[in-house]
């Protein structure tokens, strides 16, 4: 498939772009595994949550962690 050869060569243009090479997965799911697919769903967010928000030049925020950036996230989103 197309898209299991791309995956690395994306990592790697990410890399240069300062990128985490975890904020991309591929996995493959079919409709019949509904809950596989909300636990992968699930890892992911997680694993967003722990690597933080993702700033244009590919660096940390130095003056907020990632809980405080999401909570103000969260918080203009219902505003």
């Amino acid at each position: 498939m197309k898209a299991r050869r791309r995956i690395p060569l994306l990592k790697k243009m990410l890399a240069q772009f300062g990128i985490e090479e975890e904020r991309v997965r591929l996995e493959w799911v079919s409709a019949s595994e509904g809950d596989r697919f909300a636990m992968l769903v699930n890892e992911m967010t997680e694993a967003l949550r722990r690597l933080g928000p993702l700033h244009r030049n590919g660096a940390k925020s130095e003056k907020t962690g990632p809980a405080e950036e999401l909570t103000a996230l969260e918080q203009e989103a219902h505003v």
